[in-house]
């Protein structure tokens, strides 16, 4: 019966370990700039790039030199983005925040006159972000 208890201990500690390491942002970098840049490319021509994340996805999570530019030349430069995730809203449906910060926001926008493609338009990028993402 001791046998078993810590047999059973042991493999909840291994579990727990293995899922506050897997949580971890910066193991996700690459993956999450891919899958928000892949959701940005199929509602404009924009593009997010960030250097660094640091925190946990079940505590605050803090992104370093976060910057979306677009094809106009457009950028829009946040030096440290804070935010705590609503964890069971966010799995439930779309990402949901408990807590947002952006430090330092710098914005160098550009409207074509040549535009074609008026998704490309600095201006159109809050109706963007607002759409729902699938």
């Amino acid at each position: 019966m001791k046998l078993l208890k810590t047999l059973i201990l042991t493999i909840v500690i291994l579990l727990t370990i293995t899922v506050l390491v897997l949580l971890t942002p910066s193991l996700w970098k690459e993956l999450i700039e891919y899958r928000i840049n892949d959701q940005l490319t199929e509602r404009g021509d924009w593009e997010i790039s960030f250097d660094k994340v640091n925190g946990h996805l079940l505590g605050n999570v803090s992104i370093k030199s976060l910057k979306l530019t677009n094809l106009n030349k457009s950028s829009i430069f946040i030096s440290n983005v804070d935010f705590r995730l609503n964890i069971l809203e966010s799995l439930l449906g779309y990402p949901s925040f408990k807590y947002l910060e952006l430090k330092e926001v710098t914005t160098a926008l550009f409207q074509s006159k040549k535009s074609s493609d008026l998704r490309s338009d600095p201006f159109d990028l809050k109706e963007i972000l607002e759409q729902k993402f699938t």
